[in-house]
């Protein structure tokens, strides 16, 4: 599991928000959200900025994560 995808699981369970909610919120796939938190993909910009407006406990996450992340080829 990446950074990012733990922080978002971690962030999606205190929340008490299903991978379904999650993702009907975002506008994706419930798989996508779990790809996500496995690290097997990293969300675009556009579902990003709307993980941060429903999980606002990833804003402290550094940027630094997502980039080094998508250098290894995960989207």
């Amino acid at each position: 599991m990446s950074m990012l995808g733990g922080a978002i699981e971690q962030a999606r369970k205190a929340c008490r928000l299903s991978r379904s909610e999650l993702a009907r919120r975002i506008g994706v796939s419930r798989y996508a959200v779990w790809m996500w938190e496995r690290g097997l993909r990293v969300p675009n910009i556009q579902h990003l900025k709307k993980l941060i407006e429903i999980l606002p406990q990833l804003r402290s996450l550094p940027l630094a994560t997502l980039m080094e992340e998508d250098e290894h080829g995960k989207r």
